[in-house]
């Protein structure tokens, strides 16, 4: 293939995914005006965990999820304020039906950031703790990590959960979470996608 055509493949990509963007959010996403102590933004859920939880209320759900490590070309990482902490965070979200993981975390960093990513490898698989949420609700989320490499578009606030995003440098990080630090790490190694396993596990 030629630089001309590689290029006008990459053009045409990228104009169907943010064509696609505001029908994927109004297709997947409603808007529970929930506004509990400490959070000040209504939180937003896919409809399909909505139509769990009419059924379920408030017990535990096991949710796959994605996070994406973004660097730019010179090496800085793309993270987003979070509207309902207050605190920096790497990028991600949850999986939609039918939807590879590789194609949610794509997803994800564009509609948070309007920034165009190429995932490049798994970094790690983690499993969270089990979290009640400040309307009640218990999850756990089996998250899949993705390096990877931004393509195009400015970072800037896509929706309405984050307050701020940007690029820093892996020197200048602002205070994060420790399992968010460590997700970086992991993704700065070359060494083999992260894992753990219950001491005494076979």
């Amino acid at each position: 293939m030629s630089n001309d055509a590689a290029v006008k493949t990459r053009s045409g990509d990228e104009f169907e995914q943010r064509n696609n963007l505001a029908a994927s959010q109004e297709r997947s996403r409603v808007v529970l005006c929930v506004m509990p102590s400490g959070y000040n933004w209504p939180m937003a859920i896919p409809k399909h965990i909505a139509a769990l939880r009419s059924k379920i209320g408030h017990e535990l759900l096991i949710l796959p999820g994605v996070c994406g490590l973004v660097f730019d070309a010179v090496g800085r990482i793309l993270l987003n304020r979070r509207s309902d902490t207050g605190r920096w965070a790497v990028l991600g979200g949850v999986i939609e039906p039918g939807e590879q993981p590789a194609d949610a975390v794509v997803r994800e960093v564009l509609e948070k950031t309007g920034v165009l990513v190429v995932p490049e490898r798994i970094t790690g698989v983690y499993s969270t703790p089990v979290m009640t949420l400040p309307n009640a609700d218990q999850v756990q989320y089996v998250v899949t990590a993705f390096k990877c490499q931004a393509v195009s578009g400015e970072p800037k606030v896509h929706d309405d959960e984050s307050l701020e995003v940007r690029y820093f440098d892996l020197q200048l990080l602002p205070e994060l979470r420790p399992e968010h630090r460590l997700r970086i790490e992991h993704a700065l190694s070359e060494g083999s996608a992260f894992f753990s396993r219950r001491e005494g596990t076979r």
